[in-house]
């Protein structure tokens, strides 16, 4: 009896250890397969109670799908091939010209009668590697999903669909799919992605462009196709973030805040620098360069042995690897272009800008700069500074912005105010104790900023907390030698004031138009700057050439008389070159 009982528990703990697993990889097998049976037919399922996106950035699906490639790949030996037949290596060349998994490669030997070779594994991925199917990659991608609500996103992705046909017809892409393009839910949530990917899973990268807006509802279109089905309107005034996860920001995030405060409202497809030249500005960003990668991730060469340009990589979608700004304005006070008497030179790597500034007094003894009469003056070279960042352990932070500016050295007398300081004598003390000189010494501004979309065309950018500067005034000090009684003059400091407060910034892009454009707003110290711009693209260069219009002003909106330094309201137009190349 005892005997009898230790076998059936031994025998019971082996149906469990080894049976069970398998019929439940056999279930989940048969599940899989069932989705891809029903999907690799257009018809079965183009009318059912699911919702179809099509995927429109595709570069992160593709190094996704590329790193799966690799890991599942191996190295063999070429040895298998050189022995395998001549029927058991067609088949599988055929095979794997068409596109077809290992699996289907099987079931190709099993119906010609044929038992697969025992080393098939092998042949499959030297044929597979060496370049039996056509180096091709994804310029289609569809997301097939439980029907979605009007304003939500879908539960749940039953499978991605990809094709390697850049048709924009839907039908001719998904009339019939080979089962080896069909990623089923399993297999998407089954295939976990690496450190430099913002997703765990292919499953979590797929669902994240749906929470990002990184598609487009195909659904009435694909139930629409050969038959008098009316098209709903497009629903307006869809908003979500500009993050992917606001929990966790990474480069391409802080990318989108970026390009509304830049105003770069045209994604650089192909091209990976930027130049920016006008009065007050010339800029320079150099992104990383988008070279075409194959399906087995190795760079594409052309006949010259020359890396090949990806035609379809957005470059300015990421921060730039570097560049140069050298520009005029100190607009986190609303002082604006050249009249801030603030000229930067900075270095821009990522989302850092770092260098110094720059006296200035190129304009000598004119009263007006651009129209507008000159208050400030400059000092001696000086340090600045600007970084976008998240605070990552704080959740949902949002992207902070700090930038500050400190100057050297003493003021310089402004030649515009034509003092004549020839017979110190003649000079009267009262007046001269009021005829100053203003330097901006020190300035910082720390914001928290969030951004929002609305539809795909729009973009904001908001930003709130507070600003700070601190101000000199400079005069002529009057001595008087107590002996002689002749008078000298030294221009020296006669106060200095600290003024800060609260400030918040709104910033507005509008893209997908013909002439982009955009504008924003910043409230500090009762005052408003503002500014709108417009982006002309022009039909030269092969449109990598735009002009850009921009109207600066500032206002002294809530106060009853500016401050000394300041004027009761200013207007600087400026006309911009941009190349992208």
């Amino acid at each position: 009896m005892k005997n009898t009982f230790f076998k059936v528990l031994i025998v019971s703990s082996l149906l469990i250890v080894f049976v069970l697993p398998l019929k439940l990889r056999a279930q989940e097998q048969g599940t899989r397969d069932n989705i891809e049976n029903v999907l690799r037919q257009f018809k079965n399922w183009r009318f059912g109670t699911v919702s179809l996106y099509e995927i429109r950035n595709l570069a992160e699906l593709r190094r996704a799908l590329k790193s799966k490639d690799e890991a599942t790949s191996t190295k063999v030996s070429s040895d298998c091939v050189e022995k395998a037949n001549p029927e058991e290596r067609r088949i599988v060349e055929e095979g794997v010209a068409s596109g077809k998994s290992y699996d289907d490669i099987i079931m190709d030997f099993l119906n010609k009668g044929l038992p697969p070779p025992e080393d098939l594994q092998c042949i499959y991925d030297v044929i597979r590697g060496s370049g039996g199917a056509e180096e091709q990659q994804i310029e289609r991608a569809y997301l097939v999903t439980t029907r979605s609500e009007r304003n939500s996103i879908p539960n749940t992705v039953i499978a991605l669909i990809v094709s390697y046909d850049d048709s924009e017809n839907i039908k001719r892409n998904l009339r019939s799919v080979q089962p080896s393009n069909i990623y089923s839910i399993r297999e998407l949530k089954d295939e976990a992605l690496d450190e430099s990917f913002r997703s765990r899973t292919l499953y979590d990268l797929m669902l994240n462009a749906l929470i990002q807006g990184n598609v487009d509802n195909k659904t009435l279109e694909a139930q629409g196709i050969g038959s008098d089905i009316y098209f709903a309107p497009r629903v307006y005034g869809i908003t979500s973030s500009l993050a992917l996860d606001d929990n966790d920001l990474y480069n391409q995030d802080i990318q989108q805040f970026l390009r509304i405060s830049e105003a770069q409202p045209i994604d650089y497809i192909g091209t990976s620098n930027e130049l920016i030249i006008s009065p007050d500005l010339i800029s320079w960003r150099m992104y990383e360069p988008p070279y075409e990668i194959d399906r087995d991730g190795n760079f594409v060469v052309d006949s010259n042995g020359n890396y090949v340009i990806d035609q379809y990589f957005v470059t300015n979608d990421d921060l730039p690897s570097f560049g140069l700004e050298l520009k005029y304005g100190l607009e986190d006070l609303n002082y604006p272009s050249i009249w801030s008497e603030r000229l930067t030179l900075n270095a821009v790597m990522k989302n850092v800008k770092f260098g110094v500034i720059l006296p200035t007094g190129w304009f000598g003894d004119d009263r007006e700069i651009l129209s507008q009469e000159r208050r400030l003056t400059y000092g001696g070279v000086g340090i600045a500074g600007s970084m976008d960042f998240p605070v990552k352990i704080i959740p949902q932070s949002g992207l902070f912005k700090f930038s500050f500016g400190y100057v050297f050295g003493d003021a310089v007398q402004s030649k515009y105010k034509n003092r004549n300081l020839s017979d110190p004598s003649s000079i009267d003390p009262l007046i001269n104790l009021f005829d100053n000189d203003y330097l901006i010494r020190a300035n910082a501004q720390l914001h928290y900023t969030f951004g929002v979309k609305i539809d795909e065309d729009y973009s904001l950018r908001f930003g709130v907390l507070g600003s700070v500067y601190n101000v000199e005034k400079w005069f002529n000090r009057i001595s008087e030698d107590s002996i002689t009684g002749d008078r000298s003059l030294s221009f020296s400091k006669l106060d200095n004031e600290v003024i800060g407060g609260i400030s918040g910034k709104v910033e507005f892009m509008a893209t997908n138009v013909s002439w982009p454009y955009g504008a924003s707003a910043q409230y500090f110290d009762e005052g408003i700057g503002a500014n709108v711009w417009l982006h002309i693209p022009l039909p030269i260069m092969d449109n990598r050439m735009a002009l850009r219009l921009d109207a600066k002003a500032y206002f002294a909106a809530f106060k009853n008389t500016p401050r000394a330094w300041e004027s009761k309201s200013l207007f600087i137009p400026m006309a911009r070159l941009i190349f992208n190349f």
